[in-house]
């Protein structure tokens, strides 16, 4: 794992990026984009008229983005904004990411790349410098205007953000030099900037200005183990505890066979490597939450709190959902889907505050569905059809 910056944190030590040019799933359709990709079978570009064989010529590398950020507001209950990438490119200027078109029926890019939103794997830019923005705070999206307009700053720039005329969330330079051809990469874009709440009665810290950027290698068709799925679990809900990645094929029965572990103990902001399971097409796959005011969660992998939520479950399990629309199915549909074959990361992303609806205010509820607590699963990597 490579962590690039904090908020305001400067220049950032290592270098990466990406071009955006779609996104594979958000959470304002339900829609969901497959992610699958295969970098094997490059062309031989060896040049024939001087009759020497190069061999084959790997692809570039890839890079995708995620949204992970649950809390940009420009006021203090105004539901989530997007992030804007400004790309400057020496001798060409600034451009912006994602640019002023709808790139996708289902989601306006317009507005920026949505929270929860994992774009496809896009070929990486020429050496530049990369400044991360809450959309915002950059573009005109005044009420009732047609087409907002995008914009990135091209003046008051320097090497630390925090002190540029408008300042980003953070910055970095972009060398594609340093990414390995032919592989693949996730940019998370992750964080928790409000501390005003307690994050359970004070035993997790809620960290403030803690926004930041992780490029992270993805395994690819080369990584894939037969007849078995390798998973990975990204924990970006920063004011929850620990969590177990677990499942349970007979779906928690309570005397049936115990959870199986998949990931043990991923602390808040990380992001674990991947594992080796069998197919898993029934039951359930969820987090356990190591909460510390529950004894009965913390007694080993998968546990289970002896108390249960309204939902029937267990308090401390949260069910991952193999998309938006099985999420937002009444009741919500938590059919596992972990093909034979397959390479996934599963994302844990929202506030948790907003676990049950608050309906205080109009602006509690109008923020409710956009900040809930979801864990979605995406494909990294799926066998082309036959």
């Amino acid at each position: 794992m490579t962590r690039l910056s904090m908020v305001r944190g400067g220049f950032l030590p290592v270098s990466l990026l990406l071009a955006i040019a779609g996104v594979g799933c958000g959470e304002s359709d339900g829609g969901v984009v497959d992610m699958g990709r295969d970098l094997g079978s490059p062309t031989d570009m060896g040049p024939e008229d001087e009759g020497v064989d190069l061999g084959p010529m790997l692809p570039l590398a890839q890079v995708r983005v995620v949204h992970g950020v649950s809390d940009l507001l420009t006021a203090t209950n105004v539901p989530i904004n997007g992030i804007r990438l400004c790309v400057e490119v020496a001798g060409l200027g600034v451009i912006a990411l994602p640019p002023n078109a709808d790139l996708l029926d289902e989601i306006d890019l317009r507005l920026g790349l949505p929270f929860r939103a994992v774009t496809p794997y896009q070929e990486t830019l020429p050496l530049s410098t990369v400044r991360v923005y809450d959309e915002a705070r950059v573009d005109n999206d005044a009420v009732g205007a047609i087409q907002p307009a995008v914009t990135c700053p091209t003046a008051g720039l320097d090497a630390n953000c925090g002190d540029d005329t408008v300042p980003c969330l953070f910055s970095f330079p972009f060398d594609p030099s340093t990414l390995e051809r032919g592989e693949s990469y996730s940019l998370v874009v992750s964080g928790f900037r409000d501390n005003t709440n307690t994050c359970l009665a004070g035993t997790v810290p809620c960290p403030t200005g803690a926004i930041s950027a992780t490029l992270e290698q993805d395994e690819d068709v080369d990584d894939v183990v037969a007849g078995s799925a390798r998973v990975r679990f990204v924990h970006s809900i920063h004011n929850l505890p620990p969590a177990d990645l677990c499942y349970d094929l007979d779906g928690l029965v309570l005397d049936g066979a115990a959870p199986t572990i998949i990931h043990a103990a991923v602390a808040t902001g990380d992001i674990s490597g991947y594992a080796t399971v069998p197919a898993v097409t029934t039951g359930m796959v969820f987090l356990t939450l190591k909460n510390p005011l529950d004894a009965s969660t913390l007694t080993g992998n998968c546990a289970l709190s002896s108390t249960l939520a309204a939902s029937g479950l267990p308090s401390n399990v949260v069910p991952v959902f193999f998309s938006p629309a099985n999420a937002m199915a009444m009741p919500p549909d938590v059919t596992p889907s972990i093909a034979a074959g397959t390479i996934i990361t599963v994302y844990a992303m929202g506030d948790a505050r907003y676990a049950t609806p608050m309906g205080a205010t109009q602006d509690d509820i109008d923020n409710f569905v956009g900040r809930t607590p979801l864990v979605l699963s995406f494909v990294d990597y799926a066998p082309a059809a036959p």
